[in-house]
């Protein structure tokens, strides 16, 4: 795990690099193709992951509880290691990268689902750049319809990706994976003071 101030060390290499970066669009180096439409059950078969089973900074909250039947249709659209999901459709644009070690998996019609050439970007890069906060305000402000915000596909192809050497890709990568633990353990510490405090609060004011 990276220390504080090797962290700081390495964003600081990554300020220098960024000026010098390459910005390629998300067409250039990856394929973008629309989740897949089906009817799913709450049966045994493949899970069909949709967005309720994951936060606003792309982490899985809840187990699949969608299934599909394992047909051959369904088993064309299995997603491969590494893909990337990114919700275009909704008010959670964010994006989380799939490994084989999940097991199989089909992204449902919210996802576009993203296959980014390994040999130019790293998947987990990827994801951590779609969820940059700088980055989620651009897509909600790109969104468009009235009822339900979509981007479209277009739209995202064009999406600007800054191409750093595969190290330094890593690197940002353990940095990101650190942000995410922290920020969990603080919004735990958070709701564990919130539940004291109602605890104590209302023990105190309670009628005896």
């Amino acid at each position: 795990m990276l220390r504080h101030t090797e962290q700081i060390s390495l964003l600081r290499t990554f300020e220098e690099l960024y000026k010098e970066k390459m910005n390629r669009t998300l067409r250039e180096i990856a394929q973008i193709k629309f989740g897949y439409y089906a009817k799913p059950t709450d049966g045994d078969g493949i899970p069909y992951l949709q967005a309720k089973q994951f936060d606003s900074y792309g982490n899985m909250i809840m187990s699949p509880d969608a299934y599909l039947e394992a047909d051959n249709k369904a088993q064309e659209q299995l997603l491969a290691d590494g893909d990337v999901l990114f919700a275009g459709k909704g008010y959670k644009h964010f994006a989380w990268c799939y490994r084989s070690s999940f097991g199989m998996a089909i992204a449902s019609t919210i996802f576009f689902v993203i296959t980014p050439d390994g040999s130019i970007v790293l998947p987990e890069y990827l994801t951590a750049l779609l969820n940059n906060p700088k980055n989620q305000l651009y897509f909600q402000h790109l969104a468009s319809g009235s009822s339900i915000p979509s981007i479209r596909k277009s739209e995202l192809a064009e999406f600007k990706v800054p191409v750093l050497p595969l190290a330094v890709q890593a690197k940002l990568v353990d940095i990101y994976e650190l942000h995410k633990k922290d920020a969990l353990l603080t919004m735990e510490l958070m709701a564990r003071k919130s539940e004291l405090y109602e605890s104590v609060f209302d023990t105190l004011t309670s009628k005896r």
